[in-house]
């Protein structure tokens, strides 16, 4: 039974992320265009949209599992990385960083918060 509600929450919680993500992106090219800000400038906006973007999804997919939720709020994640790498390997050809894993590492670990607090929030089993 337990194992039925699990993927779909997974699946919630990383489209919930990439929602969020994308609004934040169109949000940001758009600050960009019409100001004279640089994406220099916005990096660590963008970064820190990025982990928010996370959390929020680890929080639905958590509260969707209703029990696991740091393991429902890491798969998120790495849902969620799989897609980012995916993009970045396929579309554009480049190789991940060690920057990036530690990004990404970060994405893990505050997505897992999310899923605690979604579990806790939703009331689920103990």
């Amino acid at each position: 039974m337990e194992s039925r509600r699990f993927f779909p929450a997974v699946c919630i919680g990383t489209f919930v992320s990439i929602c969020i993500a994308v609004a934040f992106s169109i949000l940001m090219a758009t600050l960009l265009y019409l100001t004279s800000l640089t994406e220099q400038s916005v990096h660590w906006v963008m970064v820190g949209c990025g982990f928010l973007a996370l959390f929020v999804g680890g929080f639905f997919s958590g509260a969707k599992a209703k029990n696991k939720g740091w393991l429902a709020g890491a798969f998120t994640a790495f849902l969620f990385v799989a897609i980012l790498l995916a993009i970045s390997y396929l579309g554009y050809n480049e190789s991940i960083t060690s920057n990036q894993m530690l990004l990404f590492a970060g994405y893990c670990a505050i997505a897992s918060l999310g899923g605690v607090f979604g579990v806790n929030f939703s009331g689920g089993n103990s």
